[in-house]
């Protein structure tokens, strides 16, 4: 029914609920941890709309080790082994260190005075 809760643990550790209106996993002890048994498959965290079709918003492949954040079905950052891929417009408040280090940005030769001018 509704609001009864699974509870695994010695003390009650792990519950797993719904109120009828929102559905829970609740960790009190430790991390929690999402893991695949399978060296190449995935972890998906992803919406049904009800119609059938289904929404990613997480996907973490066990075979790549690509770790894909999605924004409404479109993939905007992926991990990759030599750092990361961003698809749109990149927004901070802050910015550390000269840029100096950056390449594939073109302009003039000084990249610093390139970006900050």
């Amino acid at each position: 029914g509704d609001s009864q809760q699974a509870k695994f643990g010695d003390d009650d550790d792990l519950k797993i609920y719904s109120n009828n209106i929102h559905s829970y996993i609740s960790n009190y002890s430790g991390q929690l941890m999402i893991e695949q048994e399978v060296d190449n498959g995935y972890i998906n965290i992803r919406n049904d709309n009800g119609s059938g079709s289904q929404t990613d918003y997480i996907v973490a492949n066990g075979s790549s080790g690509e770790v894909e954040l999605y924004y409404y079905g479109s993939k905007k950052l992926a991990t990759k082994t030599d750092g990361i891929n961003v698809t749109g417009k990149v927004t901070a408040t802050s910015f550390s260190g000269d840029g100096s280090a950056l390449s594939g940005v073109g302009g003039e030769s000084d990249i610093t005075s390139c970006l900050f001018s």
